[in-house]
């Protein structure tokens, strides 16, 4: 079954069927492909719009100039997974909040504001007296305040952008099981013959959503607005944008963003160091080498030579053992280098050589492209 009207159906066939689809926002909002018939129906559902997305989704550039003083820029990592807007989307409780044009997830601004206020409340709970009073202040000064019994009120200084993804995001399927669905609809029969109680004897019914990956980084963004441009002074317009970024961070990182928070999702945290990053980058692509590959000798003879095919964490994790292992950069990525690194004429290399220098010149412009230098 495809929820999408009779006339969109025909044009969709017309054109080569949900293939030709490029919105992947549309998908989410308006398309599902849904099986009638065999199978768990919800989870292929969910995962086909997440596959998708993870095939079409891009990233807007970055467009704002962070040389200007009025503007404050700052990144954060997801320590749990993120759900945005579950109750919207085409399909019940397994929605998410893409951009239109660029279909990647992203957090509004309006939802970052109310973070930053609760950050702001979390900075509040051990003032008192007059640091209080200093603190409600700058609050107001931020965030505005609603009219008195006067009629006056104050407008807000800060402008709170939506927040993007800082590299392509990847979806993942996640589920939430309903064990108690009998008890939860308070169905006469299961609560008589239970005496009212939520008994482990029930089948559950899984729920299938998307969710943004842990690890994912995000960018976010606080400005002035122009009223506060016009007005205040420039200690004052620094205080200001201190005050809505550090607010925003401790919302960010001490209450989190999104559905389900209590559970774990939605919280972030400052980026690893570089030296952290890249331990944790080695300790994955060694795990992968391990698990996936097998030894040392497939690697040389199954992934490299098919390197260019593979996907982009196959790459990666490649290219990061050639950089960082000892034993794999000594063994292959030194003679291919310490052989073809000085070579001005490759027409003069044999066949069996020609193929080497290629696999060489492969490897220097993956490493372009992945921004992992090669020693």
């Amino acid at each position: 079954m495809i929820t999408a009207t009779k006339i969109v159906r025909e044009k969709l066939d017309e054109r080569g069927g949900w293939s030709k689809l490029e919105s992947v926002s549309l998908r989410f909002e308006r398309f599902a492909d849904v099986p009638e018939k065999g199978g768990d129906a919800g989870f292929r559902e969910v995962d086909s719009m997440v596959r998708f997305h993870n095939e079409k989704c891009r990233v807007p550039p970055a467009a704002l100039d962070l040389d200007t003083p009025v503007l404050r820029e700052f990144v954060l990592q997801l320590g749990g997974r993120l759900v945005l807007n579950l109750a919207g989307g085409v399909i019940e409780n397994a929605g998410i909040t893409l951009h239109r044009h660029w279909g990647c997830p992203y957090i509004p601004g309006s939802s970052l504001k109310g973070i930053a206020r609760v950050g702001a409340e979390i900075s509040q709970a051990d003032r008192r007296g007059s640091d209080r009073e200093n603190l409600d202040d700058r609050v107001t000064r931020v965030f505005g305040s609603a009219a008195k019994s006067d009629g006056a009120f104050q407008r807000g200084s800060v402008i709170f952008f939506d927040a993007f993804p800082a590299t392509r995001p990847t979806l993942v399927t996640d589920i939430v099981n309903c064990h108690h669905p009998r008890y939860y609809s308070g169905d006469a029969d299961y609560m008589t013959a239970t005496g009212g109680r939520a008994l482990d004897n029930e089948n559950p019914i899984p729920n299938y959503f998307p969710a943004v990956e842990i690890g994912t980084c995000f960018v976010f963004r606080v400005a002035l607005t122009r009223f506060a441009c016009d007005l205040a002074s420039e200690p004052d317009k620094a205080a200001i944008l201190d005050n809505a970024q550090q607010w925003l961070r401790t919302g960010l990182m001490e209450y989190g963003v999104g559905g389900k928070i209590s559970a774990g999702y939605g919280w972030f945290h400052e980026l690893p160091s570089k030296e952290d990053r890249l331990a944790n980058e080695v300790n994955e692509a060694l795990s992968w080498l391990n698990n996936e590959i097998g030894n040392l000798q497939k690697f040389e003879s199954s992934v490299l030579p098919e390197i260019a095919q593979r996907s982009e964490t196959d790459q990666r994790y490649a290219l990061i053992l050639l950089s960082q292992s000892t034993a794999i950069r000594d063994s292959i990525w030194k003679p291919l280098r310490d052989a073809f690194g000085d070579v001005d004429d490759p027409g003069q290399l044999g066949r069996r050589k020609m193929k080497k220098y290629d696999r060489y010149q492969l490897l220097l412009k993956l490493s372009a492209q992945h921004s992992i230098d090669l020693p």
